[in-house]
Order: structure tokens, then sequence, then C-alpha cells
């Protein structure tokens, strides 16, 4: 990392910046490299040995840089290799949650015009996936399996 100055010179507060640039640097290597790693590294290395550029036109691949935002690519990914998320019904345990919890903080300030709240939809059953993925891991753990 001899000539990436920028890399070197970031106080502690400012490396998560730098590293997540690097991670797109890095992305955008292995991206046109078709995932190879050793011709991504070799292309780093030629990159890395550049002293001085006589044209600043000629080669802005930053600037083309599909994963410029890393952090959003890795979210993608940390989503992925969690699926299936089945959207329709986690959307409605989100809505379902945010209007019981402001149905119960208005029931708060008028406890006698409040009915209380019937059984949940969605919010008991999530909870009883989450218990059932738990017994089955702790299962899984214990070797019961």
């Amino acid at each position: 990392m001899g000539n990436y100055i920028e890399f070197q010179t970031k106080t502690v507060s400012d490396r998560a910046y730098g590293e997540a640039k690097f991670l797109a640097f890095a992305a955008l290597l292995l991206f046109v490299s078709d995932w190879d790693l050793n011709i991504a590294i070799g292309k780093f290395s030629k990159i890395a040995r550049v002293k001085e550029v006589d044209d600043m036109l000629a080669g802005n691949f930053i600037g083309l840089n599909p994963y410029f935002r890393y952090d959003l690519a890795n979210a993608v990914k940390r989503l992925q290799d969690n699926w299936p998320i089945e959207y329709q019904e986690l959307e409605h345990w989100n809505v379902e949650k945010s209007m019981r919890d402001a149905y119960e903080k208005w029931r708060a300030t008028e406890p006698e015009f409040a009915p209380p709240l019937l059984p949940d939809l969605y919010i008991a059953k999530h909870e009883k996936e989450v218990a059932q993925d738990e017994q089955v891991r702790q299962w899984i753990e214990n070797g019961d399996v």
C-alpha cells in the first residue's frame, strides 16, 4: 500500500471510511477480474507499482465503481445469506407492532375510553416461530436430533 497515502494517514475514527473505500476498490478489482482472486491481485500489483500518472483522464475506474457504497453491498449480501425472508409477514408484523404501540401510548392518556387490545395476529406468530427455531437449535447443539 505504499502509493495509497489516503489509506495510511487516516486517524482511527476515519479509518472505517477508508476501509469501506478500500473494500469498494477490492470489490471493483474482483468484479473486473471475473471474481478470480489471482487476477485481481495481479491488477492491484500493477496499479500499486504506478509511480506517476501522465494522463489524468486515463483510467478513471473509481468513478465507474459499481461497489462505491460497499456498506450497501454488504447489507445485500447479509440479506442473501439469511434468505428466505418472508417479506409480506415481516411487513404485516411491523405494521401491527407500530399500530399496537401507538394505541397503547394513546390508551395511557385516555384509559376510560380505550378498550383493551385483542390478541395480535402476527406478533405472536412471529414470536412462536422464533421460539421453535431456538428449540430446534438447542436440540441440534445437544445432539438430541
